[in-house]
């Protein structure tokens, strides 16, 4: 990155990271509103200073190189949530019809829904020591639940308890949320847009 800078000088900086993205010096995954701010950020650095010697001009650019290496580094995606059971087969048409996708793959010890777009997948995996969890007492102590966006609650709920869902808690309260567990006991909400806030 630090040549690209070099060569094109401080007049383009824009060309410079055109440059480097070219030569394949920036992730393909980066971040474009932190791209702008820091693109924006340079430029001012870059013209403020009247009269910027060539010592300066290449500080200025060690620095920019330094930050531009730091927020274009790849960044991790989830690309799957894992929710571990005693018999994926036995639970997976319960999300397949709750999510309206069919799995993608399965094996003995696992299936695979995936959701499309940029969501990540659902991957229901086999364990010999399943303990189911208890919302209330929080013994054992839940992990991680899903939200999952509607836009009907009571609409939703009708099709989670047909597909052997409970519902855990929530019935009685209007503020965009309820919580239900799957047929094996996995805590999960169905949230309204304005019970995410």
């Amino acid at each position: 990155m630090r040549t690209h800078l070099a060569e094109a000088g401080i007049e383009d900086v824009t060309g410079s990271l055109r440059a480097a993205r070219e030569a394949g010096d920036i992730a393909a995954n980066r971040d474009p509103a932190r791209e702008a701010h820091l693109l924006w950020s340079m430029v001012n650095l870059l013209r403020a200073p009247a009269g910027v010697d060539e010592r300066q001009a290449a500080e200025v650019l060690a620095t920019v190189d330094y930050h531009l290496d730091l927020l274009f580094r790849p960044r991790p995606k989830l690309a799957v949530v894992v929710v571990d059971c005693p018999d994926p087969q036995a639970l997976a048409p319960f999300y397949e019809a709750l999510l309206g996708v069919p799995r993608t793959g399965s094996g003995p010890d696992h299936v695979r829904i995936t959701l499309g777009g940029d969501q990540p997948e659902l991957a229901l995996h086999r364990t010999d020591h399943f303990v189911r969890p208890d919302w209330k007492r929080g013994d054992p102590a839940q992990q991680l639940h899903l939200d999952l966006l509607v836009t009907d609650l009571d609409e939703a709920e009708r099709e989670v308890l047909a597909l052997g869902g409970h519902l855990l808690d929530g019935s009685d309260k209007p503020i965009g949320y309820r919580v239900y567990a799957d047929p094996i006991g996995h805590p999960f909400c169905l949230v309204t847009p304005e019970g995410l806030g």
